[in-house]
């Protein structure tokens, strides 16, 4: 039985606490900003939103007639961006593009990331802070 009287009740009823159902969700989203190292949680967002976008576009270019000339052509300038912007492995494959289901695809493709497993940069501060000076492209 619950020991508060009939007025703290009411308040604790009004106040949420931590929702221990989402607390894992929570706290994976914590670790993520520094893990990836952002500088602030809009760049996350905007990572997020570019995504969803990349995916939404090649979803409705696939849905075009496969004969069309205009599907070709969105088709080959879409995978040329998103293998220019480092997040494809291989050019020309739209079932890559389709299969990266999360940001986490996006982010671990970023150049950073990649100067880190080529072994230039011995952590993922130094590929960055190499690849803020422009010492890569």
């Amino acid at each position: 039985h619950c020991y508060f009287c009939f007025r703290e009740q009411k308040r604790l009823f009004k106040v949420e606490f931590v929702n221990w159902h989402n607390i894992h969700h929570f706290l994976n989203r914590l670790s993520f900003l520094p893990q990836y190292t952002f500088k602030s949680k809009s760049n996350k967002q905007r990572l997020t939103e570019l995504t969803v976008a990349i995916r939404s576009f090649i979803s409705r270019v696939r849905r075009l007639n496969k004969r069309d000339q205009f599907r070709e052509r969105r088709k080959t300038a879409a995978l040329n961006k998103v293998f220019d912007i480092s997040t494809l492995p291989a050019r020309g494959k739209i079932e890559l593009v389709c299969q990266f289901e999360s940001t986490h695809h996006l982010i671990r493709r970023r150049p950073p990331r990649l100067l880190m497993t080529l072994r230039r940069g011995k952590h993922l501060q130094q590929s960055l802070a190499f690849r803020e000076q422009g010492h890569t492209r």
